[in-house]
């Protein structure tokens, strides 16, 4: 059991968990694999032996996730950009990936295409759906995450 309170240790441990997970695994996700790994931590607080070294641990593993996350996902956004160029209708090919698109919640899916079909920004895309840009980048970031998972089982 822990010697220091769990809010002592989210204070004291945050930066460093930050800073490993930004070497890892690049600024863009840094601060979300930090505080999954502290969710992951303040839910077996009481049976840690040693925090810090478990905490570092969770970081490390959700950092290679997370790059192995966005390789499929470029790999898998790369062919459906590399078969529209070649045919803007959609090819049987294609269409399955689209179809998969299509399963995602109407946001993400239409983000994802407003964003890959038409090239449009966040900004554009938070002015034809109405939203913020922060929330075209928030179904921007769980459509990539669940055709990551999607794709990287049939890899």
């Amino acid at each position: 059991m822990p010697e220091e309170t769990f809010e002592e240790f989210y204070r004291h441990n945050y930066p460093r968990a930050v800073a490993v997970a930004r070497a890892l695994a690049g600024a863009r996700a840094a601060e979300d694999i930090a505080q999954d790994a502290f969710i992951a931590a303040s839910r077996q607080w009481d049976d840690l032996v040693a925090p810090e070294y478990w905490l570092m641990r969770v970081v490390a593993n959700r950092s290679r996730s997370v790059l192995r996350r966005r390789y499929v996902e470029a790999r898998a956004l790369g062919e459906i950009g590399s078969a529209l160029a070649e045919a803007p209708e959609l090819s049987e090919s294609t269409e399955e990936l689209w179809s998969v698109v299509r399963d995602l919640p109407r946001r993400q899916a239409q983000t994802v295409a407003l964003v890959y079909v038409d090239g449009l920004s966040t900004e554009e895309v938070a002015e034809i759906l109405g939203c913020a840009e922060s929330t075209v980048r928030v179904h921007l970031h769980r459509a990539r995450q669940s055709l990551a998972e999607r794709f990287e089982a049939e890899v």
